[in-house]
């Protein structure tokens, strides 16, 4: 699974990033966690990603990143605030398969 973290410039989620690799590392999970810019959410990082997770401070533009990932049927959702203010890896890890694993449920039901 690759997993993509935006925020406002990539920074404020790279300790989150980080700590969610590590974790995934450590319990040999095939995940790859990276952190960008919302700025930086083009065609070819979305064609990429299997899930696009927001920082807080962006929620703002959740529809229209939104909008964006449903062009290339990839899942995003905010990061929640408390989860992103302790960069809780394991919770937004968690997030972050649930929405895969949903998104993969509702193609295979047709929906």
């Amino acid at each position: 699974m690759r997993i993509l973290l935006a925020c406002a410039a990539g920074m404020s989620t790279s300790l989150l990033a980080n700590n969610m690799q590590k974790l995934a590392t450590e319990r040999a999970l095939e995940v790859t966690v990276e952190a960008t810019s919302t700025s930086a959410l083009d065609d070819a990082t979305w064609q990429r990603v299997d899930v696009v997770l927001v920082g807080p401070q962006m929620r703002h533009l959740l529809p229209e990143i939104s909008a964006q990932g449903a062009q290339y049927g990839v899942p995003v959702a905010a990061i929640p605030p408390q989860d992103y203010a302790t960069a809780n890896a394991h919770s937004v890890l968690e997030q972050a398969t649930a929405l895969v694993e949903q998104d993969a449920f509702k193609r295979d039901a047709g929906l």
